[in-house]
């Protein structure tokens, strides 16, 4: 699963920015209205959405021109990734320090700026990045392999938010040492994707490369089967089956003879 790591690394900044920008935002600039720190809060996500979007046709354009698959998605998740670190880093010199002071470095519209600029260009490399990526690995097993991923992918969330609180308590509220962790993860994230190797895949067209049926298919629902022999002839694929149905339509079929009446 070559796009795991950076789907980890990723995650890392993605449930930051959920579970902490409120409170970045209220305790940086308390004097700041509700009005002023709703827009602050949302703007962001409205960048991610409309990134997240913009990549699919980015992507597509370049495939259209020739471009391979391959090079597409690593070209789009270093852009947004890279692009993603770039403004957390830029953030970084906009919140406080800490130390005790939480005195930002900036005003409110600069780290909204910054900060739509590191979610959206995130969600731009991650839409048509690697999260894409699990659909060209394989067609059929696409949704099982990014399930697995994203199982894996959850631990980030749940480490990050920890260590942040933990990191923003003993550094007295260092909200830049907190983003520059950010950027320095989408950096990582983007580095790991690009040197992956991108190899012919099995899990489609091989009976043995295949990925067990009992993973997908339930005893006793169509096409699945509670007997180990069963499950086996429904793991060797289309191929195998073809072959069978061949065999069988070559076998003579047994006829009777016709009963006329006297």
């Amino acid at each position: 699963l070559c796009p795991a790591p950076c789907h980890c690394l990723y995650n890392w900044t993605f449930y930051i920015g959920l579970s902490w920008i409120d409170k970045f935002l209220h305790t940086t600039w308390p004097n700041a209205s509700s009005a002023d720190l709703a827009a602050a809060s949302a703007a962001p996500y409205v960048a991610l959405f409309a990134c997240s979007a913009a990549s699919g046709v980015v992507a597509d354009r370049l495939e259209a021109r020739g471009l391979s698959p391959t090079r597409t998605r690593k070209l789009i998740n270093s852009a947004g990734l890279l692009g993603g670190a770039a403004g957390f880093g830029a953030l970084s010199c906009v919140a406080p320090c800490g130390g005790g002071s939480s005195a930002p470095r900036g005003s409110i519209v600069a780290a909204t700026a910054c900060l739509s600029v590191a979610i959206g260009m995130a969600g731009f490399g991650s839409s048509a990045g690697y999260w894409a990526t699990f659909g060209d690995l394989s067609r059929r097993h696409g949704a099982l392999l990014l399930a697995m991923s994203n199982t894996a992918a959850s631990l980030p969330g749940i480490v990050g938010n920890t260590a942040t609180g933990q990191l923003l308590a003993s550094t007295r509220g260092d909200w830049a040492l907190v983003f520059r962790l950010c950027a320095g993860s989408l950096v990582l994230g983007a580095l790991a994707f690009l040197g992956s190797e991108a190899r012919d895949q099995l899990l489609d067209d091989s009976p043995r490369g295949m990925l067990s049926s009992k993973l997908l298919v339930a005893p006793g629902e169509p096409g699945g089967s509670a007997e180990e022999g069963s499950g086996a002839s429904t793991a060797a694929g289309p191929t195998v089956q073809a072959a069978r149905g061949a065999e069988a339509s070559s076998q003579p079929i047994p006829t009777q003879p016709l009963a006329l009446p006297p």
